[in-house]
């Protein structure tokens, strides 16, 4: 789908700037937000690293765009969903049903649009689930797990964390997984502290030397997080997972059919006597119920859309292990009405957004508007969904581009109030959304700004909502007027 779905997005722009910097001047800077949060000119300290070298290795052999680093992700995803069924088959799981378990991951839509987003979700998750993949290796054939596989298990997740730190959603699983093979002793777990310690340490050794940056940056992430917990309620925080699905009352009333189908399973085998022996058990319906339990809390500690991608993976593993697990026709259902669903939706999806709409093209239209109305700009700041900036690097590689700052992340105002009033031009696709610095530097100065409004018309259940309001200075766009005249 290239650049045009899912549409260009400015988190995708924050962790390709880094990872083009590291590639072409061997520096890990965010040079698009240089000026407006602390330190980013020279070090990029607001996340961990491991994605950005990824993106930079695929830079060595590969064209540098946006639809290559995707494409990388997906492969990741890809990866990841076969270790996934490997997972499954160590707890017993027929060679059919873990056939059913990839084609749960593979249709399900939500994997495809954020394994297909550059962002570090799928190399996150393709750690973990190695992480996880190495406790149970050979379980199946009843032996015991072995010191080397801990310190890889260890590994895996340091590699997980190293590339977002949503990776601590997999660390009770791991040690769920310790605990069931009767692993947790002193030696083992020295071993997984050092593996997970290695890893770590490429991301503590730039650190360290640049500890009073990575406070003001990541500690404005966590600022941030913190502000997201408190400021959603339980209800909507659950809105905010579902949301993310397409036709999201439709996935919640599969999810509430999977958890009524649970609860009789429980009931039937008498589960609720002996809590002590589910814990126990090698049983594959225990597994993915503790997943899907710590996803669901993890997610809603963060209440970020993003992270739902985490929750595909137990919520399939669950519905197969209905099935699985109690050989009954009925409890094949779920599974069954979680597919139709799926391949429903890539239905919906190929109407509205390929037959319908060529998304290609009017993506073009729209970034070419905003040349049109910004042209003899030297500077721009963009607010935009879909983001331009891939755009102008191809076709205006003169401008110097910024971007708002992430999530508005809590940067004292003193520090980015004069670059951020400075740029020539601004771009917002929501404009109630802007910096509240800029939303008062444009009430009072609004005079001296030429405002343009832009709608693509697109059909109502197409995902291809473009709008933006341009702000250009009336000096710059006055004169770039006059020139086209004259030509």
């Amino acid at each position: 789908m290239g650049e045009a779905y899912p549409r260009a997005w400015p988190d995708e722009v924050l962790f390709f700037s880094p990872s083009f910097n590291l590639y072409k001047y061997d520096i890990l800077r965010t040079d698009v937000l240089q000026g407006l949060v602390p330190g980013m000119g020279t070090h990029t300290l607001w996340m961990p690293p491991l994605f950005f070298y990824f993106q930079a290795f695929l830079f060595q052999f590969l064209p540098i765009s946006l639809e290559v680093v995707r494409m990388g992700t997906s492969v990741v995803g890809v990866i990841a969903i076969f270790f996934f069924s490997e997972i499954a088959r160590e707890f017993g799981i027929q060679k059919n049903y873990r056939v059913i378990l990839k084609l749960l991951v593979l249709t399900d839509f939500l994997f495809f649009k954020i394994s297909h987003s550059a962002r570090m979700e799928s190399l996150c998750a393709f750690f973990g689930i190695l992480s996880m993949y190495f406790l149970v290796y050979k379980m199946s054939e009843g032996k015991e797990v072995s010191r080397m596989r801990i310190f890889f298990s260890g590994l895996a997740l340091g590699l997980s964390f190293i590339s977002h730190p949503f990776a601590l959603a997999y660390t009770p699983m791991i040690g769920f997984l310790i605990f069931q093979r009767k692993a947790f002793i002193q030696k083992n777990l020295f071993y997984f502290t050092l593996g997970f310690l290695i890893s770590l340490s490429f991301w503590l050794v730039y650190v360290i030397p640049n500890f009073e940056l990575f406070q003001i940056q990541f500690g404005a992430q966590l600022g941030r997080k913190k502000e997201l917990f408190s400021f959603f309620s339980l209800i909507k925080k659950f809105k905010i997972i579902f949301s993310e699905f397409r036709f999201p009352i439709y996935k919640v009333l599969i999810f509430l059919v999977t958890i009524f189908f649970l609860i009789y399973f429980f009931i039937s085998e008498k589960v609720h006597r002996n809590w002590k022996e589910f814990f126990n058990k090698k049983s594959l319906i225990n597994f993915s119920c503790i997943y899907l339990f710590i996803m669901l809390i993890f997610l809603i500690l963060s209440s970020e859309s993003w992270y739902v991608y985490h929750f595909v993976f137990p919520l399939s593993l669950l519905l197969v292990a209905l099935g699985a697990e109690k050989f009954n026709l009925y409890f094949n259902f779920p599974w069954i009405l979680s597919i139709l669903y799926n391949l429903l939706i890539y239905v919906s999806f190929i109407y509205f957004n390929i037959i319908q709409i060529d998304m290609h093209k009017l993506t073009e239209v729209y970034h070419k508007q905003i040349i049109s109305i910004i042209n003899g700009s030297k500077t721009i700041y963009l607010q935009s969904i879909p983001d331009s900036y891939f755009y102008f690097l191809r076709h205006k590689p003169e401008l110097e581009i910024y971007e708002f700052i992430p999530g508005e992340l809590p940067i004292p105002e003193n520090y980015y109030k004069d670059k951020i009033i400075s740029f020539d031009a601004y771009v917002f696709y929501e404009p109630s959304l802007m910096n509240s610095v800029l939303k008062k530097f444009f009430e009072t100065n609004k005079d001296f700004f030429h405002i343009e409004k832009i709608q693509i018309d697109t059909p109502k259940r197409a995902d291809l909502e473009m709008k933006a309001t341009v702000y250009v200075k009336k000096s710059i766009y006055e004169e770039s007027k006059k020139k086209e005249t004259h030509l």
